[in-house]
């Protein structure tokens, strides 16, 4: 019983330890900082000003949860990890949850998109 207690204990903290590290080559602000700002960053949240100009594409990237909150809205095309493409229409003011991923975006429309992403950390195994 010890045993199993201690391993679970050592995969607990190494999973949590290993968090900040898995995926910090896709983290956005430091991909496209031209587009992706960190404006409030803490244990709890980071907060990200994006901004992506007509024809404007960011590099594959991921985000744990995270909500977006639309200052000035627009037409962007989503790719999934996998390739597969979603188009959505951004309206100013409008909030939308979405779970953790990894994507590509593409403002495919005439005006700037300009978001906050409101990523929520937290710790989960699965």
């Amino acid at each position: 019983m010890k045993t199993l207690i201690q391993t679970l204990l050592v995969l607990v903290v190494s999973a949590w330890l290993a968090q900040p590290i898995f995926g910090a080559e896709q983290d956005p602000v430091k991909l496209a900082p031209n587009i992706y700002k960190a404006i409030l960053d803490n244990h709890k949240v980071r907060v990200i000003d994006v901004r992506l100009k007509p024809g404007q594409k960011t590099p594959t990237h991921e985000h744990p949860d995270y909500i977006i909150y639309a200052l000035s809205g627009g037409k962007a095309r989503f790719w999934d990890e996998k390739g597969q493409a979603s188009t959505m229409t951004i309206r100013a003011g409008q909030c939308i949850f979405k779970e953790d991923e990894t994507h590509t975006v593409q403002n495919i429309g005439k005006t700037t998109i300009h978001v906050l992403n409101i990523e929520l950390k937290g710790f989960r195994l699965f």
